[in-house]
């Protein structure tokens, strides 16, 4: 099973150990201005091993969401320890990266250090980005205009209200498709391109200047039932690529957002589809896993945006709001961390052989 570090320290000290331990080369970047929960400095860690001239890349990544790195640093560790990505034929490349959004794992929150989400982000911003009607009527008469200083009872109240009206259904499409004209609120893509992304940019130009194929597979915690996986594809602009995705996992299990079946909602701007525009086949997919329902998650992360605003509240109040999105986005157990390492040694090994025989 995988282990659930109790910091982003920790996990970060025990995952460099063993990539160095492993040989691979590791490149440290630095969120520089920033500074974690326990005064760390925070850093997303790229490790990589594989020979010259390589065709073929697998890129395993975690903590774009921030708190869901626990679980991703998790599956990364143990893949290490597993050796389940050893003496793989010599035209594949392995990368890790480690930690995208190291801000939020560090403070247990789902954004970075802007308060934005960092899978909605990856947006044309030199185009005006229109604001949807449904999103407007949500951010300007459900949550209020001005946090700073609301009442958090107030807030749920007003979306409770919202979901006996409009269905549950509706209230997931309202809040995670993504906005970019409320920066209070929740699922906010911001206005420019953030760190993160900027950096997962630079890697996209180098992997498109040596690859031909990149797998690539990004870990996720938060929706759908505890400890089942939704396999997501989500990035390869080719019809055939979708088609070797289905052979390689199975038409059942690969799941598209939007469509019937998936637990998620289509979304914007999001990390999986930005290698699309480079030159190389990007085989994008998620893992998904379940933790609490949605009712439970919107409420963390709801949670999550009044602390943001109110910084001054109590200690407990604190404490109570990072324990609730922790509880929303990993599950302490035996049962559900035996599955998670379970289902992604199985996803993890069927992509490689998949990528074996491209």
């Amino acid at each position: 099973m995988i282990e659930l570090s109790p910091s982003y320290q920790s996990a970060r000290a025990a995952f460099l150990a063993q990539a160095e331990a492993k040989g691979y080369a590791i490149e440290n970047n630095l969120l520089q201005g920033y500074r974690g929960i326990d005064d760390e400095l925070l850093y997303c860690d790229i490790a990589r091993k594989g020979h010259d001239g390589n065709n073929k890349c697998i890129v395993i990544s975690s903590g774009l969401h921030g708190v869901e790195g626990y679980c991703g640093s998790g599956v990364q560790h143990q893949l290490l320890l597993q050796e389940t990505l050893e003496h793989l034929p010599q035209d594949i490349s392995v990368i890790f990266i480690h930690a995208f959004n190291p801000y939020g794992f560090s403070f247990s929150k789902r954004v970075n250090e802007n308060n934005v989400d960092m899978n909605r982000n990856f947006m044309d911003y030199t185009l005006q980005i229109p604001l949807d009607d449904d999103i407007k009527e949500f951010n300007e008469t459900v949550f209020p205009l001005q946090w700073k200083g609301s009442h958090l009872s107030d807030v749920f109240e007003a979306v409770y209200q919202y979901r006996e009206q409009r269905g549950v259904s509706q209230l997931q499409t309202v809040l995670t498709g993504g906005q970019y004209h409320y920066p209070g609120g929740i699922f906010y893509g911001g206005t420019e391109p953030q760190w993160t992304r900027k950096l997962w940019d630079r890697v996209c130009h180098e992997l498109a200047a040596e690859f031909e194929h990149v797998v690539h597979i990004d870990i996720h915690t938060g929706l759908g039932e505890n400890g089942d996986c939704e396999l997501m594809y989500l990035g390869g602009n080719q019809d055939k690529i979708k088609d070797s995705v289905i052979e390689w996992f199975g038409e059942d299990i690969v799941k598209i957002p939007g469509t019937e079946g998936s637990t998620s909602k289509p979304i914007t701007g999001h990390l999986a589809s930005h290698l699309d525009n480079f030159n190389v086949n990007n085989i994008a997919i998620a893992l998904e896993f379940g933790t609490q329902d949605i009712d439970h998650v919107l409420v963390s992360l709801i949670n999550d945006s009044w602390l943001q605003a109110n910084p001054d509240c109590s200690d407990s109040e604190r404490r109570r709001i990072i324990q609730t999105v922790r509880d929303a986005f990993m599950t302490p157990s035996d049962e559900w961390q035996t599955r998670i390492w379970q289902q992604s040694k199985l996803f993890v090994e069927q992509a490689v052989a998949g990528l074996k025989a491209l």
